[in-house]
C-alpha cells in the first residue's frame, strides 16, 4: 500500500516444457523438469489506473524429489516434495542469459483430482528455501516474492491402467 492506495499486481504468461518421472516406489520418485517462457505480461494497478508492461524471457529447469502422502492412482493425491530449480533469464532475449541466473532451494506440496481416465485437476504450492545469484543482478525482479501457488491440469500422454 502506497499513499493510501491500493497496489495490485498479476503476471500473465505462456511457458512450453516436459517432464520426466523417475518412480522408486509406489510412495517416492524423482520428478525433473525444464520449461521455457518467452516472456510475461505484468498488469499493474493502483485506484483506477491500470498499465501493462513485458516481462523477460525465462528457461527453468527443476529436481525434485516427492513423497506421496496419499498415492497416486486415487481419485484424490497428495504429495510433499523438495527440490531444487535453476532459472535463466534475460531481456533481450537470447542475451546474457547466464548473466541473471539464479539456483534455488525449495519445498512445497501439491493435490491432484482425477477427473477421468485422462484429465485431472492439480493445486500446487511451493516455498523457496534459499536462492543464489549467479552472475550479475539487473534489478527489478529480485524483490518478488519466492512463495507460489499454482493450478493445473494434467493431460498425460501415457495414462495409468486401472
Amino acid at each position: 500500500m502506497r499513499g493510501g492506495t491500493l497496489q495490485v499486481e498479476q503476471r500473465i504468461g505462456l511457458a512450453v516444457g516436459a517432464r520426466l518421472t523417475i518412480i522408486f516406489t509406489p510412495r517416492m520418485d524423482l520428478v525433473t523438469g525444464a520449461s521455457y517462457s518467452p516472456g510475461h505480461a505484468v498488469l499493474h494497478g493502483a485506484g483506477r489506473r491500470f498499465h501493462v508492461t513485458a516481462g523477460n524471457h525465462l528457461l527453468t529447469g527443476t529436481a525434485d524429489a516427492r513423497y506421496w502422502l496419499s498415492p497416486p492412482g486415487r481419485r484424490l493425491s497428495w504429495q510433499v516434495h523438495t527440490g531444487v530449480g535453476f532459472v535463466f533469464g534475460g531481456e533481450p532475449a537470447y542475451q546474457d542469459l547466464f548473466e541473471s541466473s539464479t539456483v534455488s532451494g525449495l519445498v512445497g506440496t501439491a493435490v491432484r483430482y482425477q477427473i477421468s481416465r485422462l484429465v485431472a485437476l492439480k493445486v500446487g504450492l511451493r516455498n523457496r528455501l534459499y536462492r543464489i545469484h549467479l552472475g550479475h543482478l539487473n534489478g527489478g525482479s529480485s524483490s518478488s516474492s519466492p512463495f507460489q501457488v499454482s493450478f493445473g491440469l494434467d493431460l498425460p500422454f501415457h495414462p495409468q491402467a486401472p
